[in-house]
């Protein structure tokens, strides 16, 4: 199988990276050291991988972009702490839990966070979220204060919040970061 893809050499890349982007393209970011024979190799044995991953991408449609860029971050930061921080207290307060601190930032892959020290950090976009999907992910994070992992008893806790947290996890992806 001959597979196209685009290739990105780094000069402080220490292993190979493969990620497939909008419309199924192939993208590889390589250390400099690397030979093409070895890329090639790789990408060969993963090739099983990217197809999944190529049909999955097809499979769910049209994604919802959102709003990009400083100037609009900027402008929504102060919007975004109010809205989350309301909901983050509301859903600490139900499962009595305490966070030390929210961060809202910019970040290009994630929505939320939770560090074991409490510091709880959002995306600024979940303000362009339907209300439900962003008080889910306020919900996920904040149950994460008491479990630092994606277990059985985490998935329990976010349950008592959100007894369909599978479709909102779903629906979830119909938006692109």
């Amino acid at each position: 199988m001959m597979l196209k893809y685009s290739l990105s050499r780094k000069l402080k890349a220490r292993a190979l990276r493969v990620s497939i982007k909008e419309g199924g393209e192939v993208y590889v970011s390589a250390p400099l050291w690397l030979s093409v024979s070895k890329i090639e190799k790789f990408l060969h044995q993963k090739a099983d991988w990217i197809t999944r991953k190529i049909r999955l991408m097809e499979n769910q449609g049209e994604r919802i972009s959102l709003p990009k860029g400083k100037k609009n971050y900027l402008q929504n930061k102060e919007r975004a702490r109010r809205i989350i921080t309301r909901k983050t207290k509301e859903v600490c307060q139900k499962l009595d839990l305490k966070f030390t601190k929210i961060r809202i930032g910019n970040q290009k892959t994630r929505w939320g966070s939770c560090t074991r020290n409490g510091v709880l950090s959002f995306n600024y976009k979940l303000v362009y979220l339907p209300e439900n999907l962003r008080n889910y992910i306020i919900a996920h994070e904040v149950c994460h204060l008491r479990e630092h992992n994606h277990s059985h008893r985490f998935w329990m806790l976010v349950g008592t919040l959100f007894p369909d947290w599978k479709e909102h996890r779903k629906e979830l992806k119909k938006y692109k970061l």
